[in-house]
Order: structure tokens, then sequence, then C-alpha cells
């Protein structure tokens, strides 16, 4: 039981550090959640003659302020329903290319994959925050007045996800920023063809 729960956290730990690698997901993310939480979350029309400016912390519609409604339970809800699915898809993602890139350019030992589990964090993953942010901006933002296209959490959400999740899949060995760690691979590779060398001779 120990034994599986520290390979289940090494994996995660690896996908984390993979992620965290890339200047341009890893600052994208994170712009992201900080925006998340200081807003707008819209910016438009509340109603049909009122304009206004939508915040995790509130609503401001005709310069007053209305303290929070549902807006406290709908982020909450959205931050574990689809920021951490999509982080955790993106660092799968990031830490496979990371693997081939390294296998391409070192020519390591292959590294074996388990299908399945992969499968699973990249792409049904993916899919899945992909279809959840569909379905919930449209029921959030129904009832606003263009606020699918409007919203930051609508088109333009749907937008950044996609752009990131193919980034992830275009990365170069340089992008990683993960020097220490490519050397080492590097090395260890280099001293097992040696020693294979020596016994084949």
């Amino acid at each position: 039981n120990f034994i599986i729960r520290f390979t289940l956290w090494n994996q995660f730990r690896l996908r984390m550090i993979c992620l965290c690698s890339v200047d341009f997901i890893f600052y994208s993310l994170f712009s992201f959640s900080l925006y998340y939480f200081i807003g707008p979350w819209y910016i438009g029309y509340l109603t049909s003659s009122h304009f206004g400016v939508t915040f995790l912390w509130g609503t401001l519609i005709q310069q007053v302020y209305l303290p929070p409604d549902a807006q406290i339970f709908v982020g909450i809800f959205q931050l574990y329903f689809f920021i951490f699915p999509l982080t955790y898809s993106l660092s799968s993602s990031c830490f496979y290319r990371y693997i081939q890139q390294l296998e391409s350019n070192t020519r390591i030992i292959k590294y074996h994959f388990n299908y399945c589990y992969r499968i699973y964090t990249i792409y049904i993953l993916f899919i899945y925050t992909l279809v959840f942010i569909l379905f919930w901006s449209f029921l959030m933002t129904a009832s606003y007045k263009l606020s699918w296209i409007l919203s930051p959490f609508g088109l333009i959400l749907v937008l950044f996800s996609l752009i990131l999740y193919v980034k992830s899949h275009r990365l170069k060995i340089e992008d990683f920023k993960l020097k220490k760690a490519t050397e080492t691979m590097i090395s260890i590779n280099h001293d097992n063809s040696k020693l294979i060398h020596q016994v084949e001779e």
C-alpha cells in the first residue's frame, strides 16, 4: 500500500516538474489562476438595460456593489472540475512529450508507457475538461447578452485550453528547463552504452 502511494506521488511529482519547467505553459496557467480569483468574470449587460461587471467576490452594477450570491460555489466547482483536471492533463502531456524528445535526441533506452493510463490522462481527461467548460460556460452565461463570446470564461477559455494543449504536444527538448535532469539521463545512457559494449567484447 505504501509502495503504491509512493509510486503515485512520484508520477504526479514528475508531471508537475515537467509542466513547471515549460515557461509558456506554466506562466499561462499561473496567470489564468490569478485572474480567476481577481476577475472580472464577465463585463456586459447583466439585464436588458443595466451594464455591470461580475467578479468572484461580488457584482458591480449601476455603481452599486452586490455581495456574491453563487459565485463562490461556482468558483469552487470550476476549480475542482475544470482547473485541476486541465492542469493534470497538460502536465501528463508535457511529461510524455519530454520523454519522447529525450529518446529522439539522446537515444536513451526506450521508456515503455502505460498506454491506457496515457490515453486517459492526456486525451480522455482533456476531452472531459473541454466538454465540461463548453457546457458550464453555456449554462452560466445563457442569461446574459453575448456573454459566451465576451466572457473570459466562455469562448476565450475554450481557445485558451486548446492553445495550451496543442502547445504541449509540440514542445521541443529546449523548451524544458530541465538541463540537469537531461544531462543526468544522457550520462546514465552513455555509461550504460559503454557497459554493454564492454560486455559484448
